[in-house]
Order: C-alpha cells, then structure tokens, then sequence
C-alpha cells in the first residue's frame, strides 16, 4: 500500500494518505501446496490384471534380508537392461477395487513402497557349474539401491519407471456432469476412515464427466430419526405411532480429483469437518445444504 501526499492550508504542510497500488501476478496463486500433489499424482495408483501378473517386480533382497528398507539393496526381474542409476517406483499390490454399483474389477489398488536405483544387472550363476569358463548364466537380475521408502519392501513388489514430471498445474473447477454421484470405495493406505489430505478412491471417472482438477463433496447420509411430535400431538404427549424422517446429508470433506481412469478417480481431501469412511458418498459441490462459516472455494 502507498502513500499520497497533499498539501494542507497556507502552512504547507503536507499530508499523507493511504493509496492502494496495484502490480500484475507473474505467476498464479496455487490453492493446494503443490509439493503434496507431487507425493501422490506421480506414482502409480491403480494396477490392471496384466500388470499384476506381468510387471517386473522384487525377487529378493541382498544380504539374506526377508523384507527391504531404506539403504537396503534389492534385486529385481523382468527390468531387462536398465542403465546404471535409472529410477524405479516400488508398489505393492493392494486389495481389488469393484464398483459397488455392478461388483466389477474396477483393478488393484498400489500401495506405493519407496524408490530404488540401479547398481548393475547380471545373471545368477546356475549351481554346479565346475569353471568360470562354463558357467551358465539364469535369467537377469537387476541390483538396486534403495534410496527411500514410506513402507516396508516385500518380494512381489512391482516397479515401475519413476515420473518425475507431473504436468501442469491443476485448474480448480467443478465437474461439467453436475448430476454426478458416487462413492467412496477405498482409503488409500488400508484404512477405513479418511481426513484431511488422506487419499480416497471414487468409483467415477471419464466417462462420468470427470477430470483431474475437479472438486467434489463428500457426504456422509443423513440418518433416519423417529418423529413422535407431529401435527396434533403435544410435547407431553407424543404419538405412540411415529414416523421415520431422514435428515439432510451432511457434507463432510471436500477433495481434488488428480487421477482419473474410466470408471474411478483418486482425490485428495483438502478440507474436511468430520470424519470420512468408505460408503460415504461423492456429488458436485453444488449439492447439498450449506454449512453455518463454510466458504464455497471450489466453485466460482
């Protein structure tokens, strides 16, 4: 804010006050801390059957190792030839995700494990080999560092080439489908109630009229209360024969889509006033009643 000057009476005293001085944005405000979309938009999230059955994955662990960690080293099939520091992804298989709509394999869900890179690829030496000259050699395996992990590593574990570039940034918007509903049909990470910045899984997607970048609300239903006080009764003497009255659904959470497939979407909660739990339904923000304070932020 700047200051403006005047000159005040014969004494030539000057006199300040407040000017607002306005300058362009080089860059657009992000709403969400982009560094937390970098932890999730990047890796891979939802497995198909062939990547289940086909991906390269962990076969074990240097050192006699039972379960990997952090400075760990891994080995790993099916990579084939990989140059010397190339980055992979680890992901475990998680539980199947099914639409409770039909009960189809909407696919796995893929719990990411941590980070690794490559040290060198060589064959294992087949036992009973007599001389260096005739030994043979069994299908590759690839040496890898493990650089970080957010879980334990486990042999079966899939890898994948590290994303490192996540695109553009997200544009908050509301979903072009404003009848779109769904529901909750997983919390990434095994549990079954979800908060702020937790990751859930929809079962909508592109062909609902989604995209990365959409906002929906999360409701929990509304329950079913016993009305003993209706028209002609008192409140010292309720009706003995009442009447079920479901309230309103409550909206609980708002959250980002940031990957959407054809038939289910990953999001982040980015705000939340209560508990979340897998049933809850998703709809357009515009649904629903307002809460008493609560600013509309995604949908201008």
């Amino acid at each position: 804010m700047a200051s403006r000057a005047s000159r005040s009476g014969s004494s030539g005293a000057t006199r300040l006050s407040p000017q607002v001085r306005t300058e362009p944005l080089k860059d657009a405000i992000r709403a969400i801390p982009y560094d937390l979309l970098m932890d999730f938009v990047g890796r891979p999230s939802l497995l198909d059957r062939s990547q289940v059955r086909n991906q390269p994955h962990v076969v074990g662990m240097r050192d006699r190792h039972l379960i990997g960690s952090r400075q760990n080293e891994i080995y790993a099939q099916g990579l084939g030839e990989p140059a010397v520091g190339r980055r992979f992804t680890m992901v475990n298989v998680g539980d199947e995700l099914r639409d409770p709509d039909d009960n189809d394999l909407l696919g796995y869900m893929g719990h990411h494990v941590g980070t690794a890179e490559v040290i060198q690829t060589s064959g294992a030496v087949v036992p009973g080999a007599t001389s260096i000259r005739k030994m043979k050699r069994e299908d590759e395996l690839t040496h890898l560092r493990v650089l970080e992990t957010g879980r334990e590593i486990l042999p079966g574990d899939k890898l994948f080439p590290t994303e490192a570039d996540v695109g553009e940034d997200f544009v908050l918007s509301a979903p072009a489908n404003e009848d779109v509903i769904g529901q909750v049909i997983a919390v990434v990470d095994g549990v079954y109630v979800a908060g702020r910045y937790q990751v859930l899984a929809f079962n909508r997607g592109k062909r609902h009229g989604l995209a990365p970048g959409n906002a929906l609300g999360v409701f929990d239903r509304g329950m079913e209360v016993r009305d003993s006080f209706g028209a002609g009764t008192g409140w010292l003497s309720p009706a003995v024969n009442y009447r079920r009255v479901r309230l309103p659904d409550e909206r609980s959470a708002t959250v980002l889509l940031f990957r959407v497939y054809d038939r289910m979407s990953y999001g982040l909660v980015v705000e939340s006033s209560q508990t979340i739990r897998i049933g809850d339904f998703v709809a357009h923000p515009r649904y629903g009643h307002r809460e008493a304070g609560r600013e509309n932020y995604f949908v201008r």
